[in-house]
């Protein structure tokens, strides 16, 4: 039976939700059904979502019609979400997958910190689904997968490549310029956190800081696991858990999407993974802080118990260590998990 047997049944319970909660913040319960297929949990996928519909918002009028004349000019422009869900449900009906990301993939890369990187991870979840089946609830899920990245589109500060040098990634991290702690913004949004960084004229060269070598899904792995310590200093309460759950979520993302586009495609999204990771650990890393070393668990215990706990955030988070680790064993990511329990 395919992982995906109960997502389609599940998807089809969130049609009337848009893609925020009546508190404002984003709905992940989208992300959340393939993150539990993907575990070998389908059959949760479907009561997981029930037991939430109350908090989902409506989907909002359509307030605009794009084209490929205009679309340019409603990047980042949330209230036009409708607008861009039915743009793109007509791309994604004209095209191949490979070809719509490799398409789309590249456009929206230099917004990926919008809606602290939901955007390019809803639209992941519903691509890699797609790659298992393609079914006419997959293809609407995708179309608004991408319709958020595009309606919450935020590009961070950049600056011109010139006189910048390249550092490994170990030197590049150690030379992300903090933001001083009176100046950080960091009681509201992420996104509000993520602003201050564009009257911060030392992160806008940062985007060329990092030497992504020649392989550059290997380089995303790296930062992956280069987060893992990153991780297990830094999560010391619930906000600093989901800043930096999103820095090793997103990028799990981009290494997916990065194997259905092109190499110069991928190495355009890899670089503003990278800007964007770089920006959460500049708006909110203490490196006063000291590592927690939680003691690993074994995978079917970190499913089990990302189930029990529920929260959406450790369920994508656990299945996102579980992926890494399949990729590059390391015990860390199979301690960081609980760790993320234990503060959300």
């Amino acid at each position: 039976m395919s992982l995906y047997a109960n997502y389609d049944e599940a998807l089809a319970q969130l049609a009337p939700c848009g893609p925020d909660l009546t508190n404002g913040l984003t709905s992940h319960m989208p992300m959340v059904v393939e993150a539990l297929c993907r575990m070998g949990c389908g059959d949760m996928a479907g009561p997981w979502v029930h037991a939430r519909l109350d908090s989902a918002a409506a989907h909002p009028p359509a307030k605009s019609v794009l084209h490929d004349g205009n679309w340019q000019g409603y990047l980042g422009k949330p209230d036009h979400f409708t607008g861009w869900r039915n743009f793109f449900a007509a791309e994604v009906g004209a095209m191949e997958l490979r070809e719509l990301l490799d398409k789309w993939v590249p456009r929206l890369a230099p917004g990926y910190a919008g809606a602290a990187t939901h955007g390019i991870l809803r639209a992941a979840h519903a691509a890699r689904a797609m790659t298992d089946h393609d079914t006419p609830q997959r293809r609407d899920e995708l179309a608004q997968g991408l319709a958020y990245w595009a309606a919450t589109y935020l590009p961070l500060p950049e600056s011109d490549p010139a006189g910048v040098t390249a550092k490994p990634l170990d030197d590049a991290l150690d030379a992300i310029p903090l933001v001083p702690l009176d100046e950080r913004q960091n009681n509201g949004s992420i996104v509000m956190a993520l602003i201050v960084l564009g009257a911060r004229p030392d992160f806008a060269p940062l985007i060329h800081t990092l030497d992504m070598g020649d392989d550059h899904r290997a380089t995303c792995l790296d930062m992956v696991e280069a987060l893992g310590p990153v991780f297990l200093a830094q999560a010391v309460d619930p906000l600093s858990t989901i800043v930096f759950t999103h820095g090793i979520t997103s990028l799990m993302a981009s290494h997916f999407l990065c194997g259905q586009i092109s190499r110069k495609s991928g190495q355009k999204l890899i670089r503003y993974g990278w800007q964007a990771v770089a920006g959460l650990y500049a708006c909110y890393a203490d490196p006063a802080l000291e590592r927690h070393d939680p003691a690993p668990e074994r995978t079917e215990d970190i499913i089990e118990a990302a189930i029990i706990h529920g929260d959406d955030h450790v369920i994508k988070l656990s299945e996102a260590c579980i992926n890494f680790d399949g990729l590059r064993p390391n015990p860390l990511f199979k301690a960081i998990p609980s760790l993320a329990r234990t503060h959300l």
